[in-house]
C-alpha cells in the first residue's frame, strides 16, 4: 500500500461489483500518508470462509505491533456485506 487515493479509488470500485461478499483485511507497518515507501499490504476477500473474520481481528493487531517499524496499524471490514 503506497498511495491512499489510489487505493480509495480501487476499493470504490471493488465495492460496486458483484461480489456477494467482500473483506478488506490491511496491515501497515508504516503511517499511511508516506506514498514514497511501501507502508502496508491489503487483501480484498471475496465471500471469505466462516469464521476468518473473527481469526483477522486477533491477528491484525498482533501483527501490526510484532512488525510495524513506527506506526504500524491494521484495517478490517466490510466493502460488500452479505444482503
Amino acid at each position: 500500500i503506497k498511495d491512499e487515493r489510489q487505493l480509495k479509488r480501487f476499493y470504490q470500485d471493488l465495492s460496486r461489483s458483484e461480489a456477494p461478499k467482500l473483506l478488506r483485511a490491511e496491515l501497515f507497518v508504516h503511517p499511511t500518508d508516506e506514498a514514497l515507501r511501501l507502508n502496508g499490504s491489503g487483501l480484498a476477500i471475496s465471500n471469505p470462509p466462516w469464521g476468518l473474520e473473527e481469526e483477522l481481528r486477533e491477528l491484525l493487531p498482533w501483527l501490526a505491533k510484532l512488525l510495524g517499524q513506527s506506526e504500524g496499524g491494521w484495517r478490517l471490514d466490510w466493502l460488500i456485506e452479505e444482503a
